[in-house]
């Protein structure tokens, strides 16, 4: 049974296999898992620059528009529940198969 992989983010590249920084080629399963770690940590970038950056810049994004970014800041701490517990969910879950960190083992083989 093929493992689901669902994200609702764009690859940052994506094939059936992806040629690596030194040549190799990475099995989709393990780009994919790179790309949701990629935008997990672009994420957190990005809440650090908005949210943690300082008061001065918090107390402007209030005076702006306050109740959008409390929203926002909701958002992001929904996202990293969400990533934290997609990455780290069990390799199976019934009959499905979950393409997770667990799961990665098993691809370790495939690289040269």
């Amino acid at each position: 049974m093929p493992y689901h992989i669902a994200s609702c983010r764009k690859p940052i590249v994506a094939e059936n296999s992806v040629t690596g920084v030194v040549g190799m080629e990475l099995p989709i399963e393990i780009e994919t898992l790179k790309n949701d770690l990629v935008w997990a940590k672009y994420d957190f970038n990005q809440y650090k620059r908005l949210f943690v950056a300082g008061t001065k810049r918090s107390e402007l994004l209030v005076k702006v528009a306050g109740n959008f970014f409390e929203r926002l800041n909701r958002f992001y701490w929904d996202r990293f529940a969400l990533s934290i517990s997609k990455l780290t969910d069990p390799e199976t879950q019934g009959p499905n198969r979950n393409l997770t960190i667990h799961s990665i083992e098993k691809y370790l083989h495939m690289l040269p």
